[in-house]
């Protein structure tokens, strides 16, 4: 995940790598039919009809959005998980346990539960609690808090923002490829890249690339060619590969406490002002 200068028309960092896994997808064991699942649902939705009895603005029931499961995991985080009881849940979304909302949530997006195919959609947050009824999530030390990646997913707080990007994630790896490193190619004509400059940029520019788990060594690879191609010394780069320990959305929502992305990005920064 870099600081570059080089982008496509639509503003999409040139780094920004995306693979299809190979490993395949683990099979998770379902458990048994949830006979109290259906009790469960509805005592927590009569819950949320007597909060809507009040209508102050401290009242987030009231900006509830059903579609957003990571919305769930902030507005009813202890409630039983209605994701768990959709119909149309692939298997290997569905927890060994009922869970509530904010562990449903967790276990489908945490590096150790959740399938190859949502690479994307993944961090390093915890896991199950080891008892309770619904089941709850503990964070047991890892790195991203789940109440700030569901907070950071669902766009909670922000006006107009849902947490989702069309433009992600085809055409975005479309586009990415056709960059080549900011040099013409035929692919930027067909997908009207323009993307140009690879060769021409200012010497004295500082990069910052850090690979997390899709880009890896690819991400300071890629940061390393693009200043050789116009002559950036080689101290002008900061680079990092952390895809062993850190997932593809940890660089963004992890505690800043412990974030070694924010940590070589913070001085980067400085360094910049202080030129």
């Amino acid at each position: 995940m870099p600081v570059a200068p080089v982008r496509d028309r639509f503003g999409a960092p040139q780094f920004f790598l995306m693979t299809t896994p190979t490993k395949p997808a683990p099979a998770f064991q379902t458990g048994s039919p949830r006979s109290s699942a259906d009790g469960r649902l509805s005592s927590s939705i009569d819950a949320w009809k007597r909060k809507l009895l009040d209508l102050s603005k401290r009242n987030r029931a009231l900006n509830f959005r059903a579609t957003k499961v990571s919305t769930v995991a902030i507005v009813d985080p202890d409630g039983p998980s209605i994701l768990e009881t959709w119909p149309l849940l692939p298997p290997f979304l569905k927890g060994p346990v009922p869970a509530t909302n904010k562990a449903a949530y967790g276990y489908s997006t945490d590096v150790a539960t959740s399938p190859p195919s949502l690479a994307a959609a993944q961090v390093h947050a915890g896991h199950l609690a080891a008892s309770g009824d619904p089941r709850g999530w503990d964070r047991d030390g890892a790195i991203t808090p789940l109440k700030r990646w569901a907070a950071m997913f669902s766009g909670w707080g922000l006006n107009g923002v849902d947490g989702t990007a069309w433009y992600h994630p085809m055409r975005l790896t479309l586009d990415g490829g056709a960059v080549g490193n900011g040099i013409a190619n035929p692919a930027q004509d067909v997908l009207n890249v323009h993307a140009t400059h690879g060769t021409d940029l200012p010497r004295d520019l500082r990069i910052y690339a850090f690979g997390a788990a899709l880009g890896g060594d690819r991400v300071p690879a890629a940061a390393e060619a693009l200043a050789e191609q116009s002559g950036i010394p080689a101290s002008n780069l900061t680079l990092a590969n952390r895809a062993n320990t850190y997932a593809h959305n940890d660089p963004n929502s992890a505690a800043p406490d412990v974030n070694k992305f924010l940590k070589k990005l913070i001085p980067f920064l400085r360094g910049i002002r202080q030129r």
